[in-house]
């Protein structure tokens, strides 16, 4: 079952932003996710290759439909070839955040993007 997650809808887009009240980036939307299922996790313990050092995450699949869990990241990269991170929160949902439409849900189905993994947190 999906935890509600409407207080962080709308939330304003804010590059390196990690405070639901004053806007986020697609990694803070990890990680108050994270958060909300009881593992927090240091700033920027991103899942990249250039990720914190105290955190570890583990490739689950190249695809969102491999048994994809709640809080697991699903790492692509934008038309722009910039990377972007959608949180993924259950029942064919993720939560992302963008600079148009600040924090929402989309359907896994319209990530239009070069997926490059999904990741979970060990």
């Amino acid at each position: 079952m999906i935890k509600d997650y409407r207080h962080l809808l709308g939330t304003p887009y804010l590059v390196n932003g990690r405070q639901p009240k004053i806007g986020m980036d697609c990694s803070g939307v990890l990680e108050q996710v994270l958060l909300m299922e009881g593992r927090d996790i240091p700033m920027g313990a991103i899942p990249t290759r250039d990720s914190h050092p105290t955190v570890q995450w583990e490739r689950i699949g190249d695809s969102p439909w491999c048994a994809t869990k709640i809080g697991d990241a699903i790492v692509g990269y934008t038309r722009k070839a910039t990377m972007h991170i959608w949180t993924f929160i259950g029942e064919d949902k993720v939560l992302t955040a963008a600079l148009c439409t600040g924090t929402s849900i989309i359907r896994m189905g319209r990530i239009q993007s070069k997926l490059e993994g999904v990741y979970r947190l060990k």
